[in-house]
């Protein structure tokens, strides 16, 4: 894996935001924060502890947050602010020293890295300045997106792949206008446009809801296909809806 970095605009120092906001393509952006000199913690849902080693790395070693992602809504914001508060707290209590650094991903899960979610507003309550944080894998074959797509196989196309590019970019950090700082709904909405913006990518309004349905409609013809002998693990090599297209087809020839 080859990690291309541009921080030319990443914030530095004690005076930097206390909250690090990123889309979220893969387990890879964890390690990478993971691997930085000041090792953030993260804002994660719950189902990432059955992620091996990284997911429960990232929330319970590091002293992350977790979320019930299934409970949209008032909880896991409360969650949010109260961390961030604490945090904000203790860095006028000692200004002077170091503060661990929160990384919130706002789309709330992965996504295929060709669009952006909708930014949740639970990530931006604090109305406080955030460091966004872009990352985009380059390849030619196979996409390094951890998306809807089983583990084993999608570490075997990752190792059998010639090489990988992820590039990180530091935007410059933002800090919220006084409409913003009163409604985190528009602030998660500027924000999204802003990587928007610099990415050339579309701001979608999906949502993780709409994510479960896709899955749902996967597994739905996962099960259509497996009656024919076909098995998941070659089905992820392929697009399952092409094979039921010519199964249909070959029915009428």
């Amino acid at each position: 894996l080859w990690i291309s970095v541009n921080d030319e605009h990443k914030a530095k120092g004690r005076k930097s935001p206390a909250i690090i906001v990123s889309n979220h393509i893969s387990f890879i952006e964890i390690l990478f924060f993971l691997s930085q000199e000041e090792i953030p913690a993260f804002v994660m849902k719950k189902t990432c502890n059955s992620v091996p080693l990284i997911g429960s790395i990232a929330t319970q070693f590091h002293g992350g947050v977790q979320v019930d992602n299934k409970s949209v809504g008032q909880r896991g914001t409360e969650i949010i602010r109260d961390k961030v508060r604490r945090m904000e707290k203790e860095r006028r209590r000692n200004p002077g020293a170091y503060h661990q650094p929160l990384v919130i991903f706002p789309e709330g899960t992965t996504s295929n890295g060709s669009c952006f979610l909708r930014f949740r507003s639970g990530a931006f309550v604090s109305g406080t300045p955030v460091q966004p944080v872009y990352f985009n894998f380059r390849f030619k074959n196979f996409s390094p997106t951890y998306e809807s797509i089983l583990t084993p196989v999608y570490f075997l196309r990752l190792v059998t792949q010639v090489y990988n590019v992820l590039e990180v970019s530091y935007l410059r950090p933002y800090s919220p206008n006084e409409d913003e700082k009163e409604d985190a709904r528009l602030y998660a909405k500027n924000l999204q446009e802003l990587f928007s913006d610099y990415s050339g990518l579309p701001s979608t309004d999906l949502a993780y809801k709409d994510k479960i349905k896709y899955h749902n409609d996967m597994r739905q013809q996962y099960a259509q296909l497996s009656k024919f002998g076909y098995h998941i693990p070659f089905l992820q090599f392929t697009r399952p809806s092409d094979i039921l297209d010519s199964l249909e087809a070959s029915k009428h020839n």
